[in-house]
């Protein structure tokens, strides 16, 4: 089970820093991007498209827009995965037969899929964070 959840975390790691990587080309090669939600840096606020012609803080928009679509994918993979964990639990539970080890597996599950409710969280708010640290 533990190896299992390193595999799986360490795909969720490869997943997002290829999204990330994709973003962060995308930036090199385009002029500008457009944002995913309003940015607020230097008491300016962004939304829509932002090119060039903005001034130097561009690209540092840009970057931060990538940070927020990264962390909306880790959040949509993260809640697919907890009701993936949730129905798996709740099927160990009903299936169990009244056996303490097939009932103690499906409140496993269950519980790692809280967990995984916090971490899609806090993931997913990660960028307002930073947004309200930079502005």
């Amino acid at each position: 089970m533990k190896k299992a959840l390193l595999i799986l975390g360490l795909a969720l790691a490869i997943v997002f820093s290829g999204v990330v990587m994709v973003n962060a080309q995308e930036i090199e090669v385009m002029e500008g991007c457009e944002l995913v939600r309003d940015i607020t840096y230097d008491g300016e606020t962004y939304s829509g498209e932002v090119d060039q012609d903005d001034g130097d803080v561009w690209a540092i928009i840009c970057l931060i827009n990538t940070v927020n679509r990264a962390a909306q994918v880790l959040f949509f993979i993260m809640m697919g995965l907890v009701v993936a964990l949730v129905i798996i639990g709740g099927f160990f539970i009903l299936t169990g037969g009244g056996s303490e080890d097939n009932i103690a597996k499906g409140k496993k599950f269950i519980t790692y899929a809280i967990v995984g409710v916090f971490i899609g969280v806090f993931a997913y708010a990660v960028p307002a964070i930073l947004n309200f640290i930079m502005g």
